[in-house]
Order: structure tokens, then sequence, then C-alpha cells
């Protein structure tokens, strides 16, 4: 299962480690980023928890395979939400059931 950080607010996570945690007050927050950055797998980042955008956001992941498979559910799950709110969407939903398993 890959490990995922939620990189929302992640300088100033860093500054708190820096600051708060013993024997971290060496390194610069850069280096306490990469640090954490480092031994994830990925990451996602809200955009508007920061008050960057309305709407949006990101998901990375160092693992080519594993990003075209969430890339495909993305997707679906947009189509869905979508369907959702129009009249048709039973119709819809199930017309986009089988796109998920699909390989």
């Amino acid at each position: 299962m890959p490990f995922c950080i939620d990189a929302c607010r992640f300088a100033e996570n860093a500054w708190f480690i820096k600051q708060r945690e013993e024997g971290q007050g060496d390194p610069s927050i850069g280096e306490i980023v990469a640090e954490t950055f480092g031994v994830a797998d990925g990451r996602t980042m809200s955009a508007k928890n920061d008050g960057m955008a309305n709407i949006g956001g990101f998901l990375a992941c160092r693992d080519a395979a594993v990003a075209a498979d969430y890339r495909r559910r993305l997707v679906v799950i947009a189509i869905r939400r979508a369907a959702a709110s129009f009249p048709w969407n039973s119709r819809c939903q199930r017309r986009t059931e089988g796109l998920a398993s699909r390989g």
C-alpha cells in the first residue's frame, strides 16, 4: 500500500518541526521538507485549504503504474459525480460502473 502525505501546509509543519522537535533545530526548512517527502510514495494537496483556489489540488506519486491507476479511477469518480447532477444519472452510473475495474 502506498504511503501518501497530505502536503497542505507543509511549510508551516516543517517550521514547527524545526522549532519544537528535539534535534531538528539545525536542518533548514527545505531539508526537513525534503526528508519528510523523501519517505513518501506520493502526496496530495488541496488548493482550497490554503486559499489558493476555490477548487482543485493535486495527487502526485513516484510510481508511474500507480499514477496511471489513480488517473483512471479519478476520471471515473468525476464522471459519476457529474452524472449525479443530471436526471438521467442512474443510467449513466450503470454505464460507468464497469470502468473502475478495467485495466
